[in-house]
C-alpha cells in the first residue's frame, strides 16, 4: 500500500500497559527511609532495570514517617538527566519508591507499537508493527513529557518526525503528532 502524508497527524489518546518504570518495594532493614531509599535506588539491580547507567540519588529526610507517608527523591544519570522519583512508607519496614518521569526501554517499545495501532485506526491504514522507531533505550521524560521517534513509511521509505506526548505516565496514556512533511 503506498501512503502519503498530507497533513500533520495528531491522533487520538492511546493507552499502553507501560510496566513499572522504575517501581520496586523493598525492606528497610533497619535504616532511616531516607537512607534506604537512596541506597535502593543506587543498587545494581534497580540500576540495571532502569538501563541508563549509575545512578546518584538524594532523598528528602521525611522526618517521622507513618504507613502512607511520601518523599521525593532524585536519580542523576550518568548522562546528566535526572529521575524523579517517590518514595511510599508501605509499613514501618518497607518502602516502595516509583519514577515519575522515566520510561523503561520496554515501555517505549510498547508505546511506539501501540502508537502504530493507533496511527492505523485513527487513519484507516495498514501499517505493519515497527514503522514508528522510538528507540531501544529507557527515556527520561522532560518537562513537557514529549519524546521524539520517526514514522518510516513502508510504501516509499520516507521519514516523518513523530513525537509521543504522554499524558499519564501511571494509566500509560499518550497522544501521537506525526509530521505532515517527510524529512529532507
Amino acid at each position: 500500500m503506498r501512503w502519503k502524508m498530507g497533513v500533520a497527524l495528531l491522533l487520538g489518546t492511546a493507552v499502553v500497559a507501560v510496566g513499572c518504570s522504575g517501581e520496586v518495594s523493598f525492606q528497610v532493614g533497619g535504616k532511616d527511609p531516607k537512607d534506604a531509599a537512596e541506597d535502593r535506588i543506587e543498587e545494581a539491580d534497580f540500576v540495571e532495570q532502569i538501563g541508563l547507567g549509575q545512578l546518584t540519588a538524594e532523598c528528602n529526610d521525611p522526618g517521622e514517617v507513618e504507613e502512607g507517608d511520601v518523599f521525593l527523591c532524585t536519580a542523576d544519570t550518568e548522562s546528566g538527566d535526572t529521575i524523579d522519583i517517590t518514595a511510599t512508607i508501605v509499613d514501618g519496614d518497607t518502602l516502595n519508591v516509583r519514577s515519575t518521569n522515566l520510561m523503561l526501554a520496554s515501555d517505549v517499545q510498547r508505546a511506539s507499537s501501540a502508537a502504530v495501532e493507533l496511527l492505523n485506526e485513527q487513519n484507516d491504514l495498514s501499517f505493519p508493527p515497527g514503522v514508528i522507531d522510538c528507540g531501544t533505550d529507557a527515556i527520561v521524560l522532560p518537562e513537557d513529557k514529549t519524546f521524539p521517534c520517526v514514522l518510516k513509511n513502508p510504501g516509499d521509505g520516507k521519514q516523518y518526525d513523530t513525537t509521543i506526548t504522554v499524558t499519564d505516565l501511571a494509566a500509560g496514556t499518550f497522544k501521537v503528532n506525526v509530521s505532515g512533511e517527510p524529512r529532507s
